[in-house]
């Protein structure tokens, strides 16, 4: 076994005398000098780098140079407001320029969903005249559609009695009816 001589600075790995190498600021195992070694490389040539790109400010007093803020930290505050605006304009746009939740989003979707609320509560008529034609009772000729100024049409056929909507075309179809055998209405569609 081989004794430890120093303790890696980069990594806190315990090295052998021929594992180690030295640096100025303590001990290092061979990947992390390599490492070492790069970034002082690295630091060196930008700082050349830096150093050519730099005013010389021999002629100007010290406290008028202003270091220049790099460009790309001064924009993204600018996208980020840009990005928010338009989610905000999005936002407003759709609340105002949409209809509220159970409202038609236009006239013919009112004038549809109307025609359908009408059409259910003709049906719900038709179903009670059913009800009380299967139960033998007389027709009731005030049970009327509120669409339909005109009275129902009632026919017998033996013993057989159907009523009729006078004006089925209100709700896009070719006939309603129901009779005594039963009370549910039936829609002919044209």
């Amino acid at each position: 076994m081989v004794p430890a001589v120093a303790e890696c600075v980069g990594c806190g790995v315990t090295l052998c005398g021929i594992c180690t190498d030295f640096s100025a600021d303590g001990a290092r195992c061979e990947s992390c000098m390599k490492a070492f070694e790069a970034e002082q490389k690295i630091s060196r040539e930008s700082s050349r780098q830096h150093a050519a790109a730099m005013p010389d400010m021999t002629s100007e007093p010290a406290d008028a140079f202003v270091a220049p803020q790099p460009r790309s930290e001064s924009r993204y505050p600018v996208v980020q407001m840009a990005i928010i605006g338009v989610c905000v304009l999005l936002i407003a746009a759709r609340y105002l320029l949409m209809p509220g939740t159970g409202e038609p989003a236009d006239s013919s979707a009112a004038v549809r969903e109307q025609v359908a609320t009408s059409a259910v509560s003709c049906l719900l008529v038709f179903r009670q005249i059913g009800l009380q034609l299967v139960a033998n009772q007389p027709h009731d000729p005030s049970l009327v559609c509120s669409d339909s100024p005109v009275p129902n049409r009632v026919s017998r056929d033996g013993g057989t009695v159907r009523v009729s909507h006078p004006n089925p075309e209100v709700y896009g179809f070719r006939e309603i009816w129901v009779s005594n055998e039963s009370p549910d209405p039936v829609l002919v569609p044209f």
